[in-house]
C-alpha cells in the first residue's frame, strides 16, 4: 500500500467514524493503525545491499533522451557537493551514416537524479571539435570543480582521428584558460610522410598537482601502441614526460591497447588493456615512471601480460584501479574461443606486477555470473571490497546493467543483490553500463545505455539514451571473523548498520546502536526477534559476538583472537 492509498484509507474511515457512532471504537483503532502504518512507510526501510536506490530517479534509475537519436553515457564522475556528471556523446545523424557526426555530451544531474538545470542548456552541454564525430569517454572533477574530459575527434573526414579534450566550468561553460577556447587536441603522429594515422583517448585521471593524464593507442600504418598523453593544468604539453608530454609503447608486434589509467600514490602511471598474442588476446599493464619512461621494475620492462585460458581466449582489460596497499586490480572479459562463452574477468597484482596468490585462483577471477558477461569498470570501496560493473545477457539478444561485489579475496559477497550480483532491466531490451562510481556515502553509481523498447528503426541498435541507476551499498569498515567456523559480523562504525553471515547461507541485518569508549566499541541490538551484541577492542585486536534468534532460538557466537587476520570472506567450513 502507497501512502496515497493509505490518505484515502484514513480519510475514508473518518467519514464512516461521522454517520456511525456506533462503531466508533473499532473505527478509531482502524484509524491508529492506519496513521502508524503511514508514518512508518514514511521513514526510509531498511534496503540491502545491492538494491536500486529508490530515492533516485524513478524508482532507483534515469534515462536521459537529449537528442532524439543517439546519445551515450561513457564516463560517470560525482562532485563534492553530490551532483553527478556523465560525458559520452550524443548524435547529430542517426548513426551508422555516411559522415557519422556526434558532439562531445556533458550533463549534470542533482543528485535525487533530476537534470540539474543550471549547467549548461536543461542540464546538458555539447562540445564540437571538428564538425564530424567527437566522442568523449571519461571525466575527472579537478579540486577546484572544473570539470576535464577526454575522448577524441575526427580529424580528416573518418581518415585520422586524435586525443581531444575539454575543460568545463561549474555552470558548464568552456574554460578560457584551458587550451584554445577550453579545447586541446593531440596528434601522435611520429611519421611525417603519413597523415592517416589514429589516435583514440579512452581515459583520464588527474595528478595530485592538477596535471592530466590521458590513455589511449595510437594506430600508424598499420602498428598500434599504447599511448599516453600528459598536460599541464593549463592544457599545454608537459614536456618534462618523455621529453614532449607523449610516451609511446610496442610490446606487441600487432595490438597494444590503452583503454584505462590510474596513478599510483608515487606518481608513477598505470595503464590497463589488452595486447594481441597470436592467435588470441591478453589483459595487458605497464607501469611508467612519472618522467614517462618505462618502469623496469614492473613485470617484465614495464609490462605484464595475463591470460585467462590454456586454450586460445580472447582476454579483453577495461578498467584498472590501485588498491590502499598498493597492489592493482584490472577488470575486463574473457572470453572462450571455442564456445564463445564470455564472463566477467578480474586479476589482482602485487606492486611488482606478479600475479597476487591471495587472490582468486593465482590471483585471477572469473566467476560464472549469467553468460554472457562483461565488465567494463571497478570501483574500491572505502573498506576494501571491490565493485565491477558492466553488462549481462537476459536472452534474446537482450543485455542488462550488471554490477558484482567481490570481497578482498576476490570470492562473490554473497551479502550483495543474489549471490554477489545484481542485474538491472531498464526499459525493457538493451541495457549497457560503461562506468561506475562510488558516492561518498557509499551509494553506487552505474552510467551507460539503455535502448528504448518502442525505438525500433532500421539501426535499432541506435536508438539509445542516457542511462543511470544508483545502488544501495551499505560500507561496513569493521568485521570480526569467528576462528573456528569463519562466521562474519560486519559493523559500519557510524550508523550502527550490520550484516551476520554463519557461512551455511543464512544472513541477517539491521541496524544497532553504539557505544564507544577509548579503543572499545560495543554494538548492541534488542528486538522483539533478535538480541545482537558485539564488542570489538581495537587496542588489542580481539572481538566477540553473540547473534541470539528468538523464534526459532537460536544463538551463534564468534570468538575472533586476532582482528588483524580476518579476510572478512566468508567461506564455508
Amino acid at each position: 500500500m502507497n501512502h496515497s492509498s493509505v490518505q484515502s484509507v484514513i480519510s475514508g474511515t473518518f467519514l464512516v467514524v461521522l454517520f456511525s457512532w456506533r462503531r466508533v471504537h473499532v473505527l478509531l483503532t482502524v484509524v491508529l493503525v492506519a496513521l502508524l502504518f503511514l508514518s512508518a512507510s514514511v521513514s526510509r526501510a531498511h534496503a540491502a545491499a545491492g538494491d536500486l536506490d529508490r530515492t533516485f530517479g524513478t524508482n532507483g534509475f534515469v534515462v536521459t533522451d537529449f537528442s532524439g537519436l543517439e546519445d551515450a553515457a561513457n564516463g560517470v564522475a560525482v562532485q563534492s557537493d553530490g551532483k553527478i556528471v556523465v560525458v559520452g556523446y550524443s548524435s547529430l545523424v542517426r548513426l551508422p551514416a555516411v559522415q557519422p557526426n556526434a558532439d562531445f555530451l556533458v550533463a549534470r544531474y542533482n543528485a535525487d537524479g533530476t537534470l540539474d538545470t543550471h549547467f549548461g542548456g536543461g542540464g546538458k552541454v555539447t562540445t564540437d571539435f571538428s564538425g564530424r564525430l567527437d566522442i568523449a569517454q571519461a571525466v575527472v572533477i579537478q579540486h577546484n570543480g572544473k570539470i576535464v574530459v577526454a575522448g577524441y575527434t575526427d580529424n580528416s573526414a573518418g581518415t585520422g582521428f586524435d586525443f581531444a579534450l575539454a575543460r568545463y566550468n561549474s555552470d558548464g561553460s568552456l574554460d578560457a584558460l584551458f587550451g584554445i577556447g577550453g579545447k586541446v587536441t593531440t596528434d601522435f603522429i611520429f611519421n611525417p610522410y603519413n597523415y592517416s594515422g589514429v589516435d583514440f583517448a579512452n581515459d583520464v585521471a588527474l595528478a595530485s598537482d592538477e596535471r592530466i593524464i590521458v590513455a589511449g593507442y595510437t594506430q600508424q600504418n598499420g602498428e598500434y601502441f599504447f599511448a599516453l598523453a600528459r598536460y599541464n593544468s593549463d592544457g599545454s604539453m608537459d614536456t618534462s614526460f618523455d621529453a614532449d608530454g607523449k610516451a609511446l609503447t610496442r610490446h606487441s608486434a600487432y595490438e597494444n591497447v590503452a583503454t584505462a589509467v590510474a596513478l599510483q600514490s608515487d606518481g608513477k602511471v598505470i595503464i590497463a588493456g589488452y595486447v594481441y598474442s597470436n592467435p588470441g588476446y591478453d589483459f595487458a599493464t605497464v607501469r611508467y615512471n612519472n618522467d614517462g619512461s618505462l618502469d623496469t621494475s614492473f613485470g617484465s620492462n614495464g609490462v605484464v601480460t595475463t591470460d585467462f585460458a590454456f586454450l586460445v581466449s580472447y582476454d579483453f582489460a577495461y578498467d584498472v584501479a590501485i588498491q590502499k596497499d598498493g597492489k592493482i586490480l584490472v577488470v575486463g572479459r574473457t572470453d572462450n574461443a571455442v564456445s564463445g562463452a564470455s564472463y566477467f574477468a578480474l586479476t589482482r597484482y602485487e606492486t611488482n606486477g606478479n600475479l597476487d596468490s591471495s587472490f582468486g585462483v593465482g590471483g585471477k577471477v572469473s566467476p560464472y555470473l549469467t553468460y554472457p558477461s562483461a565488465a567494463h569498470s571497478v570501483a574500491i570501496q572505502q573498506d576494501g571490497e571491490i565493485v565491477a560493473a558492466g553488462w549481462a545477457g537476459s536472452g534474446a539478444e537482450f543485455f542488462d546493467f550488471a554490477v558484482a561485489r567481490f570481497n578482498t579475496n576476490g570470492s562473490l559477497d554473497s551479502t550483495f543483490g543474489s549471490g554477489g550480483l545484481v542485474t538491472t532491466d531498464l526499459l525493457d531490451d538493451t541495457d549497457f553500463a560503461n562506468a561506475i562510481t562510488i558516492q561518498p556515502d557509499g551509494r553506487i553509481v552505474l552510467a551507460g545505455v539503455s535502448r528504448r523498447s518502442s525505438g525500433f528503426t532500421l539501426y535499432p541498435q541506435n536508438d539509445f539514451d542516457v542511462a543511470l541507476a544508483r545502488y544501495e551499498a551499505t560500507i561496513f569498515d569493521i568485521c570480526i571473523q569467528d576462528d573456528s567456523n569463519g562466521s562474519i559480523l560486519r559493523i559500519n562504525s557510524t550508523t550502527g548498520d550490520y550484516e551476520f553471515a554463519n557461512c551455511s547461507g543464512f544472513i541477517l541485518s539491521g541496524t544497532g546502536a553504539l557505544i564507544k569508549r577509548g579503543a572499545i566499541i560495543k554494538l548492541q541490538h534488542y528486538a522483539s526477534d533478535r538480541r545482537v551484541l558485539a564488542t570489538i577492542d581495537r587496542g588489542v585486536n580481539r572481538a566477540s559476538a553473540s547473534i541470539q534468534l528468538l523464534s526459532p532460538r537460536t544463538t551463534f557466537t564468534i570468538t575472533d583472537r586476532n582482528t588483524a587476520d580476518d579476510t572478512c570472506a566468508c567461506t564455508a567450513h
